[in-house]
């Protein structure tokens, strides 16, 4: 059953009206193929939009005080999704091709739903890295920010109420990968694209020392998870061994799967 919002309804209405008049108007093969394009796109917003939300719906807002903070990617977050994950203790940010920037931006913001000495879980998709280092902010993400950082970020209200309004005219791109996450989380490698192994290392190690760092000047505890593979075992590697190079006593451990971090959660 699709339950649709007063947007949504309006939407529809508005759409139905227009569609009706054309057909009784003209009468045509054109316009009964634009009934049906309307109608297919119509379906395609609302299901995208569904899917969206639960990257930036927040249904703990009058809470506080919860013992885990989660950041992290697709895997992660398809991880809670698949398994239905409910924790009263835990609090996640994690989304489907969420970069590390992004995080770390939706950290500063939300850090204040932990308890004292509460724990920041960063966790690192090896198989996703090409998200993790992109730097990119979606629709999804920029709605969890402040008003303020999103004018620093020269993030205009009207591109983030259309694109989250009508992800799939504004963003068609995105809307497209979540419309089709399966084949997206199936198959999502670092290798797709060539990842210039020193330089993109360094950017994830340095972002991640000063995710540690501002958890650490809050008296938050910080804990990364690399979630690697086989095929992504050199990457990992190379992750840790810069983070740990001039950085002793980082708690930083590497995992097969995401559900191992929410295993630790209930531990």
């Amino acid at each position: 059953m699709i339950n649709l919002s007063k947007k949504d309804l309006l939407l529809a209405l508005i759409l139905l009206s227009v569609i009706v008049f054309t057909l009784l108007k003209y009468n045509s093969i054109f316009s009964t193929a634009i009934l049906f394009f309307s109608i297919i796109l119509f379906l395609l917003n609302h299901k995208t939009k569904k899917i969206a939300k639960e990257g930036y719906q927040e249904e703990h807002i009058d809470k506080r005080n919860f013992e885990y903070l989660l950041l992290g990617s697709s895997s992660v977050w398809a991880s809670i999704r698949e398994n239905k994950i409910q924790n009263e203790e835990l609090v996640s940010y994690a989304f489907f091709s969420r970069s590390l920037n992004a995080s770390f931006l939706i950290l500063k913001h939300k850090f204040s739903y932990l308890r004292r000495n509460g724990k920041v879980l960063i966790s690192i998709d090896c198989s996703d890295l090409e998200s993790c280092i992109s730097g990119k902010l979606h629709f999804p993400d920029m709605m969890l920010l402040h008003r303020i950082t999103l004018n620093k970020l020269k993030i205009s209200h009207f591109y983030l109420k259309y694109s989250s309004s009508f992800p799939i005219i504004f963003v068609p791109l995105y809307s497209f990968k979540l419309l089709r996450l399966k084949k997206y989380l199936n198959n999502s490698l670092p290798n797709k694209k060539e990842l210039n192994r020193d330089q993109d290392m360094k950017r994830i190690s340095e972002l991640l020392l000063e995710m540690i760092e501002f958890c650490h000047q809050r008296e938050l505890e910080p804990k990364i998870f690399l979630i690697k593979s086989i095929k992504t075992e050199s990457y990992a590697s190379a992750i840790q061994k810069e983070i740990t190079l001039n950085n002793k006593g980082i708690n930083i451990v590497s995992i097969s799967n995401a559900d191992q971090i929410l295993k630790t959660i209930h531990d």
